[in-house]
């Protein structure tokens, strides 16, 4: 399906064939590149959050009450959200003609997941799932992170860009997730591992606040 969906630029950009010696040190050339360095930082910590869909069906059954159905209900009415967010995300930059303002809007009201945690048991079900569907529709935001390294890096290093973002974002994920379960084992609560969440949540917000620039229409495409 791709052969046929799929198109090349329409500005017919040639692709440089690179060695494997090239290929490794155009990696080391976009890794030092400054104007890639807030959204590596920010899609790390963001990918933290995605701990908390991994954890939530025990975390609801546990501390909750919530039965085996209840809690998958909630986790898929989370999962569900990112459709809807992910299109909403897209549309909302585009008409604001702007990409950090949303970032910074959504990536603020991730920390909405703090009532989520510490909310008492035996709230009715409907609160706990609109609770789920707002922070992973919040959480949508990542899409903006794969329209704006291409709007901030020439198109020589923007796929390179891309990759390590999307990589590095997954490796974090993987870190954080035997960590967060490591606390839990510890302190025989959620409480500390969701707070490292909500703290991660903050600090990525402080992040795209202070560190990240407008990228909307691509800046100069300069090497």
């Amino acid at each position: 399906m791709n052969v046929f969906i799929l198109k090349n630029s329409p500005n017919g950009n040639s692709i440089e064939h690179r060695s494997s010696r090239n290929l490794l040190g155009s990696f080391g050339e976009v890794m030092r590149d400054r104007r890639l360095h807030p959204f590596l930082v920010g899609y790390i910590l963001l990918s933290f959050g995605w701990v908390l869909n991994t954890w939530m069906p025990h975390f609801l059954m546990e501390t909750k009450g919530f039965t085996y159905v209840e809690a998958g209900l909630i986790s898929s009415v989370g999962t569900i959200a990112g459709i809807p967010g992910c299109i909403a995300m897209g549309t909302i930059s585009d008409r604001l003609r702007k990409r950090k303002l949303p970032l910074m809007i959504f990536s603020a009201s991730t920390p909405s997941c703090s009532p989520h945690s510490s909310s008492p048991a035996g709230l009715p079900l409907a609160l706990f799932a609109t609770l789920s569907f707002s922070i992973n529709f919040c959480a949508s935001m990542w899409v903006l992170f794969f329209s704006m390294v291409p709007e901030v890096l020439p198109p020589g290093k923007a796929s390179i860009g891309l990759g390590l973002v999307n990589g590095l974002g997954t490796i974090g994920f993987s870190l954080i997730t035997p960590f967060y379960g490591g606390l839990i084992d510890s302190t025989g609560s959620y409480f500390a591992s969701n707070m490292v969440i909500i703290a991660t949540s903050l600090i990525m917000t402080a992040n795209m606040v202070f560190f990240t620039k407008e990228t909307y229409g691509g800046l100069k495409k300069t090497n």
